[in-house]
């Protein structure tokens, strides 16, 4: 992606929740480096987040997009995806969250696709990648999200109950929540309260800064692409990745 001194403009996250659950975040990165605040929103549909995004970049480069969307497919059985597989076979604990693309449907199919063809025609030299917040915030932190409900077999001579735990979501769980990114990652402080949608949205970002500085050869940026082992995808909307903080092993067969 060039030198270091040429890694300017904004790293862009994007969680399509639904009506008015729209997560969105944006981070300025100036030489290579995270610049000003972290800017965070909900907004209401997808043309407002494009409207956000447009208002904050003030026509500069975005330099990537983190997106909880399904950036690319498959044309196998339930539309599996060998990233798929891999999540659920490496995270037991929260395999729940990974569903076959088959399974899925609403705003987070249809309004991601949106953005991403929006990216695609109005900022050509966008690196796009595919992220799972869910998954990942339990990948970094070896802790639930603090939105993610779990169901758990309980002891029950009821053959199938189930209860749910839930991390909880209070003022004190969201700060730590800050802490983490600041601490791990150089992220500036946010100031917002609890709201599953921007905390998705700042683990888009989070995805897409990580691969970027992966591709450009700096310190501690992921290398690891879940879609590059999968030869059968299908990029419908160019190609795209998939950045995770470590290898995991092999796909099982679905």
């Amino acid at each position: 992606m060039g030198s270091d001194n040429n890694l300017n403009g904004w790293i862009i996250g994007y969680d399509p929740g639904g009506n008015g659950k729209h997560g969105v975040a944006a981070l300025k990165i100036v030489n290579a480096d995270v610049c000003g605040d972290l800017k965070v929103g909900t907004e209401g549909t997808v043309a407002d987040v494009i409207a956000w995004i447009e208002k904050r970049i003030q026509g500069e480069a975005i330099l990537a997009a983190g997106i909880d969307t399904l950036t690319a497919w498959s044309k196998g059985r339930s539309g599996w995806r060998d990233a798929d597989l891999r999540l659920i076979d490496g995270y037991v604990r929260v395999r729940h969250s990974v569903g076959s693309a088959n399974s899925l449907q609403g705003s987070m199919c249809l309004n991601g696709a949106l953005l991403i063809q929006w990216l695609r025609e109005k900022h050509h030299g966008t690196m796009v990648t595919e992220a799972h917040p869910k998954v990942l915030y339990f990948a970094l932190s070896d802790q639930l999200h603090p939105g993610n409900p779990v169901p758990v077999k309980k002891a029950s001579p009821q053959k199938g109950a189930e209860s749910t735990i839930q991390r909880a979501t209070g003022a004190e769980a969201w700060a730590a929540t800050r802490g983490f990114f600041k601490e791990r990652f150089g992220f500036p402080e946010f100031d917002v309260e609890a709201e599953d949608h921007v905390l998705d949205a700042i683990l888009g970002v989070l995805t897409a800064w990580e691969g970027v500085k992966g591709l450009a050869g700096l310190e501690g940026g992921w290398t690891m692409d879940l879609h590059a082992a999968d030869k059968e995808l299908i990029h419908p909307f160019g190609k795209t990745h998939y950045w995770w903080p470590k290898s995991l092993g092999p796909a099982s067969v679905k």
